[in-house]
């Protein structure tokens, strides 16, 4: 009786062109990590793909920053996206600025989360990681520490020097930071 041969796939490598299923064709690779690869596909039919990687969008701009204001609007963007997904008791687990699609609409900005990610069923301590990892990308499209002394205060309130425990005192859940944006005084 001959041994059972497991088949591990170590990786996709879906060049950009392949079609899938017939439906969908790929655009590029966007990435990997221990958990898997990720790719950014078009529905053929509608061809349909909007935006591109914050990382990316960010690395275009002057500074390779966002302004105080504009950095609030896409914190509310993604925030607002994220609430709506921690009111269904699930959460995103794995948000940084490559698992963010963005175009930029006036003063708003159009958010399209990548790669929702769920190891452990969703509890508090999930959601409170994606609050921190939210702030961080928002610290982040700032300029960092590099810029962090020179923000507003509105600003520094929120990013609370990446202090967990200080962030998390403000902001126990989305809707919270939510609505601190919607009221925030400059």
């Amino acid at each position: 009786m001959g041994a059972k041969v497991k088949h591990v796939i170590e990786a996709f490598d879906l060049d950009p062109g392949r079609k899938l299923v017939g439906k969908y064709e790929v655009v590029s690779r966007l990435g990997s990590g221990w958990e898997g690869e990720v790719y950014k596909i078009v529905e053929v039919r509608t061809g349909y793909v909007e935006g591109e990687l914050l990382s990316e969008f960010l690395a275009m701009l002057p500074g390779r920053r966002l302004s105080p204001f504009e950095g609030v609007h896409l914190l509310y963007a993604l925030a607002r996206g994220i609430e709506q997904i921690h009111l269904q008791n699930e959460y995103h687990g794995d948000l940084h600025a490559e698992n963010v699609i963005v175009s930029r609409y006036g003063l708003t900005f159009d958010v399209k989360l990548l790669d929702l990610y769920q190891w452990h069923g969703p509890r508090s301590e999930n959601k409170q990681q994606d609050i921190l990892d939210l702030i961080r990308i928002f610290y982040d499209s700032l300029g960092g520490q590099r810029l962090y002394r020179r923000q507003p205060e509105a600003v520094r309130y929120i990013c609370s020097g990446l202090k967990r425990s200080l962030i998390l005192g403000k902001f126990r859940t989305m809707s919270q930071l939510r609505e601190h944006l919607e009221t925030m005084e400059w």
